[in-house]
């Protein structure tokens, strides 16, 4: 057998440390640097083991930062220098924390799967300071970072490339562009740890063309865009929230352009200090979805563009300080649909663009108010209810609806009211299911606030007060589940939870007194 030569030797351990510490890579690289010395430029050889500088190509090495480094609050590449590109990066244990920087340098991943950067065992933090561009370009990368140690960007650009954040240290960053121009879109999946915003710069989430897509999973973490972040702001994007925790203090725009735009709320918690909450600033198509989780928003506005703006929650709950803005622009379509979970709204504004139009479907989701108002409710193009019924909880607040509730499309729809205080009702209503009211006060100013088809669901723990000279006709009256008489006519006097001078007049019912009927 012939002995292994010194030669061989040494490349063998090389390998062999390219494969442990490669995460996600499915081949290995020419070699592995350690920057062993003063690292006073980047570029120079005295400053690299085997005296040999990485160089911008599909070979890059993996360039290793460990207890060997003299200097590292030292390290830049040198003014004016190139691009320095590597396939992963590992701060290990240097005597003191890392500082890479320069003016208009390119420092990344590019062109390959990447290791990503390394530091689940730092006991040093990384900051890649000044004007310097870090880049993921066709690349997957991992960002690891140990408790309580930090990896600090300046800008960080995405072209066709993944980052996923794992472990429970933070990552900072100044700019973040996923799915930046002449690429083909890009990823970014926090699953653990801290991403926050040290500047006052909006994250671009598809800040590219057509088909430079960015897409942003949350499962788990916090995320802390402390300023603006724009979901397709020039391309098709996404951000899905299912665990963890947001931050916000500027706005949340979701589609600034005439493509598409989403966020997706399906757990975890979204926190709004400050700015708008804006689904539909473009004129493309925007989309907030919510299917669990919690959200606060400060002000909501929902196509402030010229195109459509939908918001749809089927779970959860979503609240809003300030209700700014809905189908504001001209020839706007805004949509909200309310299908499960609690939602709690300022009074809906009413100022709309030319030719804009504003729908609301109540289909079985709790609406809530903020405040008392006169004016909670109106000017909509219209506002459908389902047979899972417009379910709103007063909360202890007195409100108006003076917005015509109407059946949407094969559907009687229902009116459930809930909850301490009082909902009027002014307006002249057409649906043709149930009213239902299980505590506080249902006020009707006017005998035709309730379609003669409708049936009223009245109980001991809440009043209905017929606020009007007159009778308002309907199909079946219940009153703590037992069917009252048909045709005959019911006011405060007969009934003790009514009020008010006006009267009931039912057309169907009980042929006796006394029928019980269990309604829920």
């Amino acid at each position: 057998m012939k002995k292994m030569s010194s030669v061989n030797c040494w490349r063998t351990l090389v390998a062999s440390i390219a494969i442990m510490i490669s995460m996600s890579t499915s081949s290995l690289y020419a070699a592995v640097y350690t920057n062993a010395n003063v690292a006073a430029d980047l570029t120079n050889t005295t400053r690299w083991v085997g005296g040999v500088v990485p160089t911008w190509n599909v070979n890059s090495p993996i360039l290793v930062w460990d207890n060997t480094l003299q200097n590292p609050s030292a390290c830049t590449n040198a003014t004016g220098g190139g691009n320095i590109q590597f396939s992963g990066l590992v701060i290990r244990d240097p005597i003191a924390d890392v500082y890479i920087t320069n003016t208009a340098t390119y420092f990344g991943f590019t062109s390959r799967p990447s290791l990503g950067i390394d530091m689940s065992s730092a006991q040093k933090n990384l900051a890649f300071a000044g004007n310097i561009y870090f880049e993921f370009q066709n690349s997957t990368g991992t960002i690891s970072i140990a408790t309580g140690k930090t990896v600090q960007f300046s800008s960080i650009i995405q072209r066709g490339s993944t980052i996923n954040i794992t472990n429970q240290g933070m990552v900072a960053y100044k700019t973040w562009d996923v799915g930046h121009y002449n690429g083909n879109g890009a990823y970014l999946n926090v699953m653990a740890g801290t991403v926050t915003n040290v500047g006052s710069v909006v994250m671009k989430i598809g800040s590219g063309g057509n088909n430079y897509n960015g897409v942003v999973y949350q499962t788990g973490g916090t995320f802390h865009p402390y300023s603006m972040t724009v979901v397709g702001q020039a391309a098709i994007s996404s951000y899905t929230l299912s665990g963890g925790a947001v931050f916000l203090r500027g706005d949340l725009q979701v589609c600034t352009s005439v493509l598409t735009g989403s966020v997706n709320v399906v757990g975890g918690t979204l926190n709004q200090s400050g700015g708008a909450f804006i689904v539909g600033n473009g004129a493309g198509i925007a989309y907030y979805t919510q299917s669990g989780g919690s959200v606060t928003v400060y002000t909501n506005s929902i196509a402030s563009g010229t195109g459509i703006g939908m918001f749809t929650i089927s779970n959860g709950t979503f609240s809003a300080t300030v209700f700014g803005q809905l189908a504001s622009g001209a020839g706007a379509t805004g949509t909200i649909v309310l299908a499960g979970g609690t939602t709690t709204l300022p009074a809906f504004p009413t100022n709309r663009g030319v030719n804009a139009s504003a729908i609301v479907t109540f289909d079985g989701g709790t609406l809530s108010p903020r405040a008392s108002t006169n004016g909670y409710l109106r000017g909509l193009t219209a506002a459908y209810v389902t047979t899972n019924g417009a379910v709103l909880d007063t909360a202890g607040y007195d409100i108006t609806i003076s917005q015509k509730l109407e059946d949407f499309s094969g559907h009687a729809g229902r009116l459930v009211k809930k909850g301490a205080g009082t909902l009027t009702l002014s307006g002249t209503n057409t649906y043709s299911g149930a009213t239902i009211v299980t505590n506080g006060v249902l006020s009707q100013i006017h005998e035709q606030c309730l379609s003669a088809s409708s049936t009223v669901f009245l109980y001991s723990t809440a009043t209905n007060n017929l606020a009007f000279e007159g009778t308002n006709t309907i199909r079946r009256l219940y009153v703590d589940n037992v069917l009252q008489q048909e045709k005959k006519a019911y006011n405060k006097t007969k009934i003790a939870v009514l009020s008010g001078n006006g009267y009931y007049y039912v057309t169907e019912g009980a042929k006796a007194p006394g029928t019980m009927v269990s309604f829920f």
